[in-house]
């Protein structure tokens, strides 16, 4: 006997839309990021191929800047070269 419970397709999505028109309970500022982010971000941020690495490249010609243990790293380090420019 299985203790895990599955829930059906149109149940889960019921609840998303239901749980999607809740208002937005934080309590910290919405702030501007220091950074563009989206399809105006100049750096792009890729999951290395059959690694658990993480590499930063230029939008424009998919030139590697660096690589990185975690995409947390990564995404330090665009921002930090996005603040430099």
């Amino acid at each position: 006997m299985s203790t895990r419970e599955t829930f059906s397709l149109p149940f889960l999505l019921l609840l998303l839309l239901l749980t999607s028109k809740l208002p937005h309970r934080c309590k910290t500022p919405h702030t501007m990021k220091p950074y563009p982010l989206g399809i105006d971000n100049p750096i792009k941020i890729k999951q290395v191929w059959g690694s658990t690495k993480w590499a930063i490249y230029w939008k424009e010609d998919f030139t590697k800047i660096a690589t990185f243990n975690s995409e947390f790293q990564a995404y330090e380090a665009r921002r930090s070269i996005i603040e430099s420019l």
